[in-house]
């Protein structure tokens, strides 16, 4: 028996772009059913980008939620101006990142979305569920399956995540060459999707263009910031100063940790702590010699001085190196517990799952 087709009559609906501008068709949606099907095939209920994720289920919504929400930045913006500038427009395209030197890393998670370290930015690709018309008028037009739906409030924050999301791939592709990089199959796929169905165009679906892409993202390049989530309203974000301000504003100590052998964490505190040791030893280097040479002239009163400076500062620097010394350790204490503390919860949790299990 063939679906239903979908209603004709215009919707109120919040998805910012028309329906002859998408770039998906895999997705229809039937209002009167509050159901979303594929067009292409009504059994497969698959959401697109995502087969382990089924279309009208309750984990649909969820799934979107982590996909798109950017919680822990979002608590953190009104301190973001502390690392960034505090315009959303400060996204450079992606042919300027690779002139800066920088590699395109891909990511998933919506928490490193234009976060670059050192030679690095990561950039998420996006969702092919999200160039789908249909796909927005059921999440966000109020037409959606109610046991599917997330409360109000949090389904607001997930609209205003993806306007933000994809206004600043409205600054990531600004020239036909961005377009070329971001269709480009790299390591991972590539980040924004080449036709406007699963596959390729020889499976049916048709090649986007550039200028498709164009006509699409209009509406949420003119979006302000009071439509978009507070990460949102800011553009790049360098990850090295939020790994430190994190610790004093999110009490986050790690912060999208990318250390997996100790020797790669210590090493980022070596080359300040060389040079750190490196300045006081031509300090101390300098003052030893001083006193070498000015034995015969200790008694003086400018002399006396400058004896009892190189006596605290020896103390001193003494000091700041069994610190040093003291919180490397510590640091290293910590990593340890903290793994076997995990493994030990881990552990105590399967058995505790083995035990209600019988």
């Amino acid at each position: 028996m063939p679906p239903p087709s979908p209603d004709s009559q215009p919707t109120l609906s919040k998805t910012p772009f028309s329906k002859s501008t998408q770039l998906n068709i895999e997705l229809v949606f039937f209002r009167r059913l509050s159901h979303l099907s594929r067009a292409d095939d009504p059994q497969n209920t698959r959401l697109p980008s995502q087969p382990r994720i089924q279309l009208n289920s309750p984990e649909l919504l969820s799934y979107v939620s982590q996909d798109l929400q950017t919680a822990e930045l979002d608590s953190f913006a009104p301190y973001l101006w502390l690392l960034s500038t505090p315009s959303y427009t400060n996204i450079s395209p992606l042919h300027h990142q690779l002139i800066k030197g920088r590699t395109i890393v891909l990511t998933e998670d919506p928490q490193l979305h234009l976060l670059w370290i050192y030679d690095r930015i990561f950039v998420k690709p996006v969702p092919e569920y999200l160039l789908s018309h249909a796909f927005w008028e059921f999440c966000f037009g109020g037409h959606g399956d109610t046991k599917a739906s997330l409360s109000p409030e949090v389904n607001e924050k997930v609209f205003k995540a993806a306007c933000g999301f994809l206004r600043s791939w409205a600054l990531l592709i600004r020239y036909r060459s961005d377009f070329a990089i971001a269709v480009k199959d790299g390591e991972g796929g590539s980040l924004l999707p080449k036709s406007d169905s699963s596959g390729s165009e020889q499976s049916g679906g048709t090649r986007i263009t550039y200028e498709a892409f164009c006509d699409f993202i209009a509406p949420f390049a003119e979006m302000g910031d009071d439509q978009v989530s507070p990460r949102y309203k800011y553009g790049e974000i360098r990850l090295s100063r939020l790994k430190i301000w994190s610790k004093i504003f999110m009490r986050s100590f790690h912060f999208e940790q990318f250390y997996g052998q100790y020797g790669a964490y210590f090493s980022r505190f070596y080359g300040p702590l060389i040079f750190l040791f490196g300045v006081l030893s031509v300090v101390l280097s300098a003052m030893q010699v001083e006193l070498g040479v000015s034995t015969g002239r200790m008694e003086a009163g400018s002399w006396v001085v400058f004896k009892s400076v190189c006596r605290w500062f020896s103390i001193v620097t003494i000091l700041l190196v069994a610190a040093s010394t003291f919180v490397l350790l510590t640091l290293l204490i910590k990593l340890v517990a903290g793994e076997v503390f995990f493994a030990a919860r881990s552990m105590y949790r399967k058995r505790r799952r083995k035990v209600s299990d019988v």
